[in-house]
């Protein structure tokens, strides 16, 4: 695939640059497009990554959330930069072994180190899912005042968001070198 950049990337081929990522997934559209109000795979990925914070603070010990949850939820649908948003009941488990693979080799590539071990799928599976009772009650069926979680959902929308940038590229990039840097450290 030719990346904005000019840079090619592929399953096999080099890892796309991070900025080429941010921006299509900043322009691809969640849920097939089903949605009230425009709404892209990089805002579900923040949702996601606020999900999962709040996981983390709200924990015990008892539920042992892998650490780097959040910077996991946050690149869970990278690979989507290549293949656009497929509806979960679409997309054959083959396929997202592969995504999986990308993902994984993206994180290293971009020296996050080893990102999805110790069980991370399952644990961004449960927070894809929550992201996605969210995104369905507000966005698609617009039911805002029932959800106890609309606080996260409002905090993305108000950042603003341009297809070619914008703050939501700049807030998710600070996050990802914030980990690049805390990963180098180790």
């Amino acid at each position: 695939t030719l990346m904005r950049s000019g840079a090619l990337s592929g399953w096999d081929g080099p890892t796309p640059p991070l900025d080429d990522v941010l921006i299509s997934l900043g322009r691809v559209p969640r849920l097939a497009g089903h949605t009230r109000k425009y709404y892209t795979v990089l805002q579900h990925s923040y949702l996601c990554h606020l999900i999962a914070q709040l996981w983390h603070r709200q924990a015990s010990e008892l539920l042992q959330l892998h650490p780097r949850l959040p910077l996991q939820a946050l690149l869970h649908d990278a690979s989507e930069c290549l293949i656009g948003d497929i509806p979960r009941p679409f997309k054959p488990p083959t396929f997202r072994a592969l995504e999986h693979r990308f993902t994984e080799r993206m994180a290293r590539d971009w020296g996050l180190g080893e990102l999805y071990t110790d069980g991370g799928w399952a644990a961004v599976h449960d927070v894809d899912a929550a992201a996605l009772q969210i995104e369905g009650e507000a966005l698609a069926a617009g039911h805002w005042d029932c959800l106890p979680e609309r606080h996260l959902l409002e905090q993305v929308l108000a950042v603003q968001h341009h297809p070619d940038g914008g703050a939501l590229h700049a807030v998710v990039r600070e996050i990802i070198m914030e980990a690049r840097a805390e990963a180098r450290r180790r």
